[in-house]
């Protein structure tokens, strides 16, 4: 009676509807850095020494909301905010989650990186701004310098936008041209209209 009434399409479905909410709040794939594996799991990552199968460190990145906390209106699935990307930043972890929340660890300690405010604050950015910094960050990386060390000032002209990654080392009051600091900056200059990179330099 019951195999009669119940459509086997219907009950394909019923199992794939659930495989699929999973689906989007799995965690990614595990990172092997010189023979360390960092795995996350929801807002949590673990650092395990391949060889020995030793956690060197396990770190909670950033506070989650509760399930008992989730709006009942909305799917929970919608609600989890957890880690979707882990990928290496010059010596740092670059932890980022489903809300577009960018996080540095550092390797060896599972540490929150000094410099994580500038992370958050380009993160945070909006609009034309983020793109403009977005565009710049491709010939910056280009020179395999580390994003962390830097602070990133945009300037807008008529027709331009001057993107300068500035040594953390440099007083932040510091409006000049240039980098007068330990390491040396560097500048992207690009059209206003169309975000073309019209140049980028090393400044000192």
């Amino acid at each position: 009676m019951f195999s009669s009434l119940l459509n086997p399409s219907a009950f394909a479905l019923i199992l794939i509807f659930p495989l699929a909410i999973m689906a989007k709040i799995k965690d990614p794939d595990a990172l092997v850095i010189d023979g360390v594996s960092y795995q996350s799991h929801a807002n949590e990552v673990e650092a395990t020494d391949i060889r020995s199968k030793k956690v060197l460190w396990s770190a909670v990145v950033y506070a989650t909301i509760e399930p008992e906390h989730f709006n009942p209106r909305l799917e929970r699935d919608v609600q989890w905010n957890i880690i979707n990307a882990l990928t290496k930043q010059g010596e740092s972890l670059r932890v980022t989650n489903n809300r577009g929340e960018v996080f540095l660890l550092n390797l060896k300690t599972g540490q929150p990186v000094a410099e994580q405010a500038v992370v958050n604050e380009v993160a945070a950015m909006e609009g034309k701004t983020l793109l403009v910094i977005q565009a710049a960050l491709v010939p910056f990386q280009s020179k395999k310098l580390d994003l962390a060390l830097y602070r990133i000032r945009v300037v807008q002209q008529k027709d331009h936008f001057i993107v300068s990654f500035i040594d953390k080392s440099v007083p932040q009051d510091f409006q000049g041209r240039g980098n007068p600091g330990l390491r040396p900056g560097f500048e992207v200059t690009l059209d206003s209209g169309t975000l073309r990179i019209l140049g980028s330099r090393l400044i000192r």
